[in-house]
């Protein structure tokens, strides 16, 4: 079989020396925010603001299972996120969202990490006007 690192269906939004999937695997993040990473990641090179709108959503479910008791927060990070920053071109905003991502605990820390990316969202869109 081939490795799957070295297909890409359409784009190349997943090249890098450390693809998001492999930084999510090694850090053992749950689902949710797994998916919320990958869409701040991908944002300005595949859907634009929607990505981030899909990233919030994303980060609103993991806080609605985790107040439920459903889902518990992912503690310290293996692969650091400045590597994985790097390795993706991610601006300062982005891989704050994604640090919050990868290493929450509390309700709080989904909230900062929401509050983040609509920020980002908000100067994306005000840029746009």
């Amino acid at each position: 079989m081939p490795k799957a690192n070295e297909i890409q269906h359409g784009g190349d939004h997943y090249k890098s020396d450390l693809q998001h999937w492999d930084w999510v695997a090694a850090n053992h993040m749950d689902y949710f925010s797994g998916c919320a990473s990958k869409y701040v990641t991908r944002w300005r090179k595949k859907d634009g603001p929607l990505a981030l709108e899909k990233a919030g959503h994303f980060v609103l479910k993991a806080a609605e299972l985790h107040k439920a008791g459903l889902l518990l927060g992912t503690g310290v990070p293996c692969v650091r996120i400045k590597d994985f920053a790097v390795a993706n071109e991610l601006t300062g905003e982005e891989a704050n969202i994604c640090s919050e991502l990868v290493a929450w605990r509390t309700y709080e820390d989904l909230r900062s990490a929401y509050n983040l990316i609509f920020k980002l969202w908000d100067d994306t869109m005000k840029d746009r006007r």
